[in-house]
């Protein structure tokens, strides 16, 4: 039996997601899909900026919601902390659209640094995770530089989503999911 996972890195401009699976009698994690979300705001001088903020949460949401319909569980990188009112603006977007989801699905939350723990070094950099991530998966979609045939900076939200579905595998929420699931598994038979 395999559960169908969703990570996200989500910011209200570039959302990292990560699809995958992991099977239960192999205890195997497979990453099969990743992407960036990108919003973009609005130009024209006609549209306020909160009403394009809500625009483009309007866009992100749909878009995960339909995503997560194939999906068991989400896990997400919970944002903390801002630096400017626009920064605190998009935190509670990202809070509200992370919410949002979690009403449909169990929703596994992680923390930046756990994230970065998965990768095997807690102090890793951008760049240290997209090549982690990329050694680990170099098969799936990366955006890759011409000259250096490495993962360009835009990947970095690709990559973090991949952590944070490393991470959420390792915590204790996730653990006793699985055991629910083998546990009516067995019921089932």
């Amino acid at each position: 039996m395999k559960l169908h996972l969703m990570a996200l890195d989500v910011t209200l401009r570039n959302c990292g997601i990560a699809l995958g699976t992991y099977d239960l009698d192999t205890e195997r994690l497979n990453i099969t899909q990743i992407r960036t979300l990108k919003t973009k705001r609005e130009n024209r001088k006609v549209v306020r900026a909160n009403s394009d903020d809500l625009r483009c949460a309007r866009e992100l949401l749909s878009h995960l919601r339909q995503t997560a319909k194939t999906c068991n569980v989400i896990a997400a990188e919970i944002p903390f902390g801002s630096k400017s009112a626009a920064a605190a603006k998009h935190f509670g977007i990202t809070m509200g659209i992370l919410a949002s989801l979690s009403l449909d699905l169990p929703l596994i939350e992680i923390l930046p640094l756990e994230a970065k723990k998965s990768t095997g070094n807690e102090n890793a950099s951008k760049v240290g995770v997209i090549e982690w991530a990329y050694r680990r998966f170099p098969d799936l979609s990366w955006k890759i530089n011409k000259k250096t045939q490495k993962p360009t900076l835009n990947s970095e939200h690709m990559a973090d989503a991949i952590a944070v579905m490393h991470a959420a595998i390792e915590t204790q929420q996730f653990k006793q999911m699985i055991a629910m699931r083998r546990a009516l598994q067995e019921i089932a038979f």
